[in-house]
Order: C-alpha cells, then structure tokens, then sequence
C-alpha cells in the first residue's frame, strides 16, 4: 500500500470518528433543545474519545444539546482538578467544565473514598463536590472503622448513597492491556503497582536504557503535586518512599518494606503516637545527608493549603496540622494524631508511601510558590550542593535511583521525552566539586541488579504509533493507557509480549456538581419555581444522564469485551465491592421520565432501532482498524 492511499485511508477514518458521534441518527426531537452540556475528553486516548460519541448521541436523541470537547489532558486537569480559586465550580463557556471522562487507578487495594467525596478536600482537590451530609457521616465511619468487616459494610452502604447520587458515573472496569518487549524481564510481577517509584524493577538484559512509550505529556513531576498515573511514570524514579511495595502480592496484602525507614514503625500512646526512624546511610544528588528535615518538611507541605497538595484532604480529614509532626533526632520522626478523634483505619497506608522532598533546596522556598517550582513543572532550576557550589537540575529531585541534571536530561517538550540518568552513572558528574554520591543499594537485596542507565518517557499519539515503535524497537514497552486490547492481534510475539490485568479503579464520567442543571438544580425549569428542592431536580437530571450511558455497547463494541459494565467506585475484584447494586441499564424512557420530574418538556419521537445507535462509532471503528492495519502493513514492508 502506498503512503498516498495510506493517508487517504486514515483521514477517512479519522473524519468519520470525529464527525459521526456528535450527529443525531434516526429520527431526532425537532423542539428546542432541553440544556447543553460539554462532554470533556483528552485527546490522548482514543477509546474515551470515542465513549464521548457515543454517549453524546444518546443524549442528542432525547433533546439535550450535547457538545464533545477535546483537549490537551494537561489542560483539562487544570479545569477539573487544580482550577484557581475564583474558577472553582465554573461551567465550560465560564472556562471551567461540565462533564469529563476520567479515569481513577487506586493503585492500592486500600480504598479511602475521601479523596473523591469529602467535604473538606474541595478547597484543593475534590471535584466530585458532593455536599451530603449522609456522604460525610459514611466517609468518618469508613475511616475511622478499625473493624475491616464492619468497614467493608460502611463501603458498601456508601456506594448504595453515591449510586443514587450520580455525581460520578462510573462507565466500567477495565482489563488493563499492555505490550512489551519480550526481553523485558520482572513486568508481570509489578503491572499493578507500574509506575512504582525508585527501582522501575524491570530490565532487558544488556541494555543501557529502558523507554516506555505513554499517550500523553507528563505535566507535574513528584506525587505531592500529582496523582496523575501519566505523570508518576516519568517522575516515579528520581524518588524514594519511606517504604514501598516489593510486588503486585505486596500491594495486596499491604505488605511493606522499609526503603528510606530504617525499620518499622513504633506505635505508642494507644495508636496516636507514630515514631519512625530513619536510614543515615542516604544522600541526596547534591550531597547532603538525608535526615528528619527532609520528611516532616514534606509532611508539613502536605497539610499546608498554600502547596495545594493533592493529598491534603487525605491528611486534613484525619487531623493532621503542622504540629502533628515532630523531629525527635537528626534521623527520627513522630507523628502525633489528634487524640479528640477517631483513630485511622489505614494510618500505615497513609504515611508509608510518602517521597521526601530535599529541605536543603526547598526550605527558603515559599509554599505557594512550590506548585510552579521547577521541582514540580519540570523546568530547569538551581540547586546548591554541600560546598554550596551551584548545579542545574533539569525538574525533579528526589532520593531515587535516577536525576535530571546535564541539559539532555529532563523534560523536553519540543521531543515529547522526558530522560532520567541513574545516580552514579556515566552521564552522571557528581556534585560540583566532581564527588560522586551514588544511589545506595537498597535492602533485603533490592536493586542489587545492574539498573539502565537511563530511564526514558516518550510521548506518543495513537495506540497504532504505539505499537508500531515497539515494533521497530523505538520503545520498550506500550503503556495501557493506549487500549490497545482491539489492535492485540497486530502484536506478534516475535516483538511484542502481551499482558492482561483487572484494573483496580474505574472508568467514569464525572459531573460538575456546581452545574446549575446537574449541580445544584437551581437552572432546572422546576428548580426555577421550586427552588427549595433545586438540588432534587438536579439529582433527577443526573440520574437520567446516568440512563442513557449504553454501557454494554461501550465495553462490547468498542473495547471489544475487554471490560465490565461499572456501578460504583469500588471495583469488583475487592472485597467491599457490591454486588447487589448494578449499573445503571440504558434506558432512555426512564431518562425521560426522570427529566419530566425535573421540569423538562419532552416532545415524544419514534427513536431508531438501538443497533442504529451505534451505526456510526462502528463506521468510524472499522475505518479506524483498517487505517491501522494498513499502516501496519506498509510499515512492515
């Protein structure tokens, strides 16, 4: 096939898949159109671009004008999750959003729904915005429930409440798909905690670097600042936890093993006392000794509102201020719970996974000027090493294996790659004076095997590309992200070893709750005569958007069976998933019924048969794949 006709074939495609979604099909309401909504999505992932058709077709077919709106991820996580203040709550044409599609990895089988739900994380973080105090009065029981059978109860009663209110409409549970090179060795037996930090704990013999190949642009670059999984990858190994998980069994068992603590944590004073001590054996790429400082600095960013941390609202729930956390000794730390309330269910996981950041760089630094410091966007900065020599640092600095500190190192826009260069290498000159401080060796034997020297992020577009440049050996593994399970039989095992895993999180379709429709209710047509009861209305709205998700067709038609239809947050491999809810059938009788309850007129039409709903995602789908083997086989040749 030559490139003319290759070309042709993919701009067919892609015209179809953009074009036919946001067209009504069949015969279509003539009235006036209800509400309008903008459907968020990123243009990094092709499977959510295309629930985004198919979800905004249902809705136009019952009167509601629906808009898809694609953009930069970047630039949605600035809308959705980190808006500045005077944008909290704003619709789409007030430049903040609607609706967005959004995935949530929990990356743990420990599930604190206070970092969706809770009141007090809105200020920094909580999109979800649910204001009930049911809700609240749920999320103390659950955290504060040492029980795990009673707290597998209070879990299920939350997703019942959560279920009802539909703020966040979980779409599915997704079977994670990756591909990698076949030499990779040490990959299954992380996949679910991938990306871990430090130690990546992959390798290809005899080579010098490993590339994984990610469908979008990192945007902040340590877990302070970020949870985003895209940006964790590439930040991931300049920094170490105070302890970290060994394997995905680990993960599961919540069986931790100390990395910067030197042992296990001293609990004192009935569960309200936490001492820790730590390792004096590790050094920060600079020179200097990492001590007490380092971590009640970082704890203590954490609980500031100025750092806007994304993991404020967890520590903030359980009581934890500045004088939470105490230095005992140069290498020993305390945390002192607040003993007016409850204890934490889950206090090891909350603290454990933490990254220190280097108080001897950051501490004359503002905490509100730590969110736009290079250390978190990315951008070269200067640090002073132990002779107070200057040193250019090209984004983060942890206590990781790797650094970012000559000028190919870092993130490069203009390549879309960010490169890391492990601590004591040979791109690596030490501190100024030529010392050099090399990464220690770990413990229980961890990280005794050689590492590369470089661990590469590239960003690529389109799951087609993705695969192509593992085939080529351009990168080294095609992260999930790409959803690459309906192209799985373009990867030949001669280049390409595939592996499937049930994700621990959930696809969903999350929703504005400030919205004046589906918020608050107070722009519904009966909210507008009934005010007192706007927020029953906006409920209704929701519900109704809730029914014309057609699910199944989703996870069968376009991610080919690789899913199940979702309900809640709770995913089902875990025990407080529950069962007795299902997900929200596709109905678009009830989702009238229910808009009629919030005051909408809707004029009755005959729609098509349900086949004919999908008639153009499956056009554009098949389009799409035959675009794809034919750049396949033109790239083979």
């Amino acid at each position: 096939m030559n490139k003319k006709l290759m070309k042709i074939t993919a701009i067919l495609a892609i015209s179809l898949f953009t074009a036919a979604p946001i067209v009504a099909i069949g015969t279509v309401n003539a009235q006036a159109p209800l509400f309008t909504i903008y459907i968020g999505v990123g243009d990094n992932n092709p499977a959510r671009i295309a629930w985004a058709g198919v979800i905004s077709d249902s809705l136009r077919r019952i009167g509601i004008d629906s808009r898809v709106s694609i953009g930069t991820w970047g630039g949605w996580l600035d809308r959705v999750l980190f808006p500045l203040p005077d944008d909290l709550g704003a619709t789409f044409v007030e430049g903040g959003w609607d609706s967005i599609f959004i995935g949530w990895n929990w990356g743990s089988s420990w599930i604190d729904p206070t970092s969706l739900y809770d009141n007090d994380s809105i200020p920094i973080y909580n999109w979800c915005l649910i204001n009930d105090p049911q809700v609240e009065e749920l999320l103390v029981n659950i955290r504060s429930e040492l029980n795990a059978t009673q707290r597998i109860l209070y879990q299920k009663e939350l997703q019942v409440l959560t279920h009802d209110i539909s703020a966040l409409q979980v779409l599915l549970y997704e079977n994670e798909t990756w591909a990698y090179d076949p030499d990779m060795v040490g990959f299954p037996d992380i996949s679910q905690i991938f990306p871990t930090g430090s130690d990546p704990m992959v390798r290809i013999p005899g080579a010098d670097e490993i590339i994984i190949g990610v469908n979008t642009d990192p945007k902040h670059f340590n877990n302070m600042m970020s949870t985003a999984y895209y940006d964790g990858i590439a930040y991931g190994v300049c920094f170490d936890s105070l302890f970290y998980y060994e394997d995905n069994n680990a993960m599961s068992t919540f069986t931790y093993t100390p990395q910067l603590a030197a042992s296990d944590w001293v609990v004192e004073n009935n569960g309200y006392n936490w001492t820790l001590t730590l390792r004096d054996d590790v050094y920060w790429p600079t020179g200097h000794l990492f001590n007490a400082s380092d971590v009640v600095m970082t704890w203590k960013a954490i609980v500031t509102p100025d750092v806007a941390s994304v993991r404020y609202g967890d520590y903030y729930t359980v009581g934890l201020t500045n004088e939470s956390f105490i230095i005992l000794d140069e290498h020993t730390v305390r945390v002192h719970f607040n003993e007016s309330l409850p204890l934490y269910a889950w206090t090891p996981q909350l603290l454990n996974l933490v990254t220190p950041l280097p108080y001897a760089q950051l501490n004359s630094v503002p905490f509100d000027e730590w969110r736009t410091h290079g250390i978190t966007t990315g951008a070269s900065w200067t640090a002073y090493d132990v002779n107070n020599d200057s040193m250019t640092i090209y984004g983060p600095m942890g206590l990781g294996p790797y650094v970012c500190r000559i000028p190919q190192s870092g993130w490069d826009l203009g390549s879309r790659t960010f490169i890391a260069d492990i601590r004591g290498g040979p791109n690596d000159p030490g501190i100024a004076n030529t010392t050099v401080y090399p990464y220690y060796k770990g413990v229980n034997g961890w990280m005794t095997t050689a590492m590369p020297d470089q661990w590469v992020y590239r960003a690529i577009d389109g799951a087609a590309s993705a695969i192509t440049a593992l085939q080529t050996g351009e990168i080294d593994l095609v992260d999930t992200n790409f959803a690459i399970a309906p192209l799985r039989s373009t990867v030949d095992p001669a280049w390409g070893t595939l592996l499937f895993d049930a994700e621990i999180g959930f696809q969903s379709f999350g929703l504005n709750m400030m919205h004046p429709i589906f918020g608050t209710g107070e722009a519904t047509p009966n909210g507008i005569t009934d005010p007192d009861n706007a927020a029953l209305y906006a409920k209704y709205v929701r519900q109704a958007l809730n029914y014309l998700i057609p699910r199944e067709a989703i996870v069968d038609q376009i991610l080919d069976g690789y899913g199940v239809p979702g309900n809640e947050y709770m995913p089902p491999s875990l025990a407080a998933f529950n069962d007795d809810i299902t997900p929200y059938r596709y109905d678009t009788e009830e989702a009238k019924r229910l808009l009629r309850l919030a005051g909408y007129e809707i004029a009755e039409f005959i729609p098509p048969p349900p086949i004919a709903l999908y008639a153009a995602v499956g056009v554009a789908v098949t389009a799409i794949v035959i675009a794809v083997i034919a750049i396949y086989l033109w790239r083979k040749r």
